[in-house]
């Protein structure tokens, strides 16, 4: 989609962040991209924009859906998640739910991947329960060895959280 390579070669190495950022940004903000409030090189821009991934919708550009916008924010995510689910500030809801999807479908299936992938779901407990169950629901399904040999600790995390404790 936007290969950070392709853009090197470019010298435009920053604009696969540049987009991962802004794709974030829309996703917790609920709202288009707007070229009079928002950045995005020209270039990217009409790069997007031919290949169907922006959408013109007069004043504003979407993408063409929002699986599109929620991998790419899941970019973004991958390098901050751990600030972004500890920092009171933020709020999740069901318009993270594909971005943390792909997270966890891009994850390797070492040991290190199944206990980063278990703090990120405690972490996320601790913002929106509704938010982690539908996330441990959906890697059961999909990632099931990231996800399967710690379930007694979600389960536990969720009756703390009914509990209050």
């Amino acid at each position: 989609m936007v290969e950070k390579e392709v853009w090197t070669k470019k010298g435009h190495s920053d604009y696969p962040d540049i987009l991962s950022h802004l794709a974030f940004t829309m996703m917790i903000e609920k709202r288009p991209f707007d070229p009079r409030k928002d950045s995005l090189p020209q270039e990217l821009t009409t790069e997007l924009v031919n290949r169907k991934l922006l959408v013109d919708r007069g004043d504003v550009l979407e993408f063409r859906h929002d699986r599109v916008r929620a991998y790419l924010a899941s970019k973004h995510f991958s390098q901050r998640w751990r600030k972004l689910l500890t920092d009171e500030k933020t709020m999740v809801d069901q318009n993270w739910d594909a971005m943390l999807e792909f997270y966890v479908a891009s994850a390797g299936a070492n040991p290190e991947d199944a206990s980063q992938t278990k703090t990120l779901l405690l972490l996320l407990l601790k913002k929106d329960m509704d938010a982690a169950i539908r996330l441990n629901t959906w890697a059961l399904r999909n990632r099931s060895e990231l996800f399967a040999n710690w379930q007694d600790d979600f389960k536990l995390g969720i009756g703390s959280s009914v509990l209050g404790g």
